[in-house]
């Protein structure tokens, strides 16, 4: 099996050539990368053993663990990691343990990259546990409740009735579509019948035609079945209900795996975090939707949740 590394070229068959500056003018070994224009490299100057589709989609998914900081050997269990940043200067923030004192106290925080790398960034670092446990009861109060979820589902319906018109139209399309592809299908096996060619003559003809049938014919299904929907609140209570349970009682680790999913950003200034959610919700005049967006005082987090460490 190939480890593939972030932008290895040669496993696409580029040979490359002076990509490194070896030892320095003064002798000392200093690895270092040449300038771009210095580099030589020579497509088919060695074998290929990946595609360059796979190879694309590997390094989008290397950029994207790079996001993730040093989660995967973390012993803690940060659910925010790649998720939180810093206000002021825009950098990831990342988990960082450390025994404090006599008693060796354990200190678990988020902390500012940025201020790690000493880059000019006074952002002080941020209690793990009260950070983590106001996002979840934000995502809770907001998303999980059952009021929320009566809202959500009114959202839904009314978002289903908004589209119900254009449905409609891709309805009465799709219908109409349908029947002249009948209609052709029919007329090229009537003019096989009336002359007696063979079947063959026409053979890709028909192919291409019942393909557009049985496209069109499911199409029609699903624009049907999405017209007639009708949202419940025990539909909506039912796809959220394992992930509400798990929030509720704050299950790091089974939280951790689907918080992506509702949490877009958490962004940590002097006094205050914001949290955006990627679930829309209508803005105030109701002339449209907008993310969800909450913000609380980090004085309030940390008087709300001093007991919970």
């Amino acid at each position: 099996m190939y480890v593939l590394t972030q932008a290895n070229e040669k496993y696409r068959g580029i040979y490359i050539f002076n990509l490194k500056k070896e030892i320095d003018m003064d002798g000392v070994r200093r690895p270092s990368l040449n300038p771009e224009e210095e580099v030589i490299r020579i497509e088919g100057g060695m074998p290929r053993i990946i595609d360059d589709v796979t190879f694309a989609k590997v390094q989008v998914l290397l950029s994207q663990n790079l996001d993730r900081g040093g989660s995967f050997k973390a012993k803690e269990v940060y659910i925010l990691s790649g998720l939180i940043y810093c206000g002021d200067c825009g950098i990831s923030m990342h988990g960082n343990t450390r025994y404090c004192g006599r008693n060796k106290l354990k200190y678990v925080t988020y902390r500012c990259s940025g201020r790690s790398q000493k880059r000019d960034c006074k952002r002080r670092e941020l209690n793990k546990t009260y950070i983590e446990n106001f996002v979840l009861d934000v995502l809770y109060n907001n998303l999980f409740n059952q009021n929320s979820i009566q809202k959500l589902t009114e959202m839904l319906n009314k978002y289903r009735k908004e589209n119900n018109e254009e449905n409609a139209k891709a309805l009465d399309t799709a219908t109409q579509r349908l029947k002249a592809v009948s209609c052709e299908i029919d007329k090229t096996l009537e003019v096989v019948c009336q002359t007696g060619i063979s079947i063959e003559t026409v053979g890709g003809k028909l192919r291409s035609l019942e393909e557009q049938k049985e496209h069109l014919e499911n199409l029609l299904h699903d624009l049907t079945i999405n017209n007639n929907l009708q949202i419940s609140e025990q539909i909506v209570a039912q796809l959220v209900e394992k992930s509400r349970e798990f929030v509720k009682t704050k299950n790091l680790p089974e939280c951790k795996t689907f918080i992506k999913s509702y949490v877009e950003r958490v962004t940590v200034f002097e006094d205050k975090v914001r949290v955006v959610f990627k679930v829309n919700v209508p803005n105030k005049d109701n002339t449209g939707f907008e993310p969800l967006v909450v913000e609380e005082s980090i004085k309030k987090i940390y008087e709300n949740y001093k007991d919970a460490v």
